[in-house]
């Protein structure tokens, strides 16, 4: 007989996944884009600069959309649209732009559709779902000012409370 195949990430359906076998297959997972990479490891503020960070990202025309999208959306209470890197960062924070690069990356790397085919996992859905609940997040906080909740830090948690999601449909 031949040697053992693989074991198989497939299942019937309705079946739940064997999380001992998705584990096994982490090595599948795409990686980050250099750009992100690079951003996350750069050092917080106040020793991180603007610049450097605006130099990183005009490497990586996708994240820099995506940067200048997310600070848009995160931009309730600026007086006009964010146009540039050089506005957008200081708006995010460094915390808040390591975790927008991190996330878009993540989202870059994602498959049309959910590995097994079963089209459960749509990612264009999936980010307007990250991004509305960043955005109702960020509302909450800004209601509960009083409390001492940075609104910006509120809304990178909202667009990422489901990235879990994104690294098990990618096994």
């Amino acid at each position: 007989m031949g040697e053992p195949s693989e074991p198989s990430l497939e299942s019937s359906p309705g079946a739940r996944p064997d999380p001992d076998l998705s584990l096994a297959h982490l090595d599948r997972l795409p990686t980050l884009s250099s750009a992100a990479v690079r951003l996350l490891a750069m050092p917080a503020e106040p020793r991180g600069s603007v610049a450097d960070a605006v130099e990183i990202l005009r490497a990586d025309q996708s994240l820099t959309a995506k940067v200048l999208s997310i600070a848009n959306t995160a931009s309730g209470h600026l007086p006009g649209p964010v146009e540039t890197l050089e506005q957008a960062i200081p708006h995010l924070g460094f915390a808040g732009l390591r975790s927008v690069a991190l996330t878009a990356s993540v989202f870059e790397c994602l498959p049309a559709r959910s590995a097994g085919g079963d089209g459960i996992f749509d990612p264009p859905e999936f980010w307007k779902h990250s991004l509305a609940v960043g955005c109702a997040a960020r509302a909450l906080a800004e209601a509960l000012r009083p409390m001492s909740v940075d609104p910006q830090e509120v809304f990178v948690a909202g667009l990422l409370h489901d990235l879990g999601k994104v690294a098990l449909s990618a096994v």
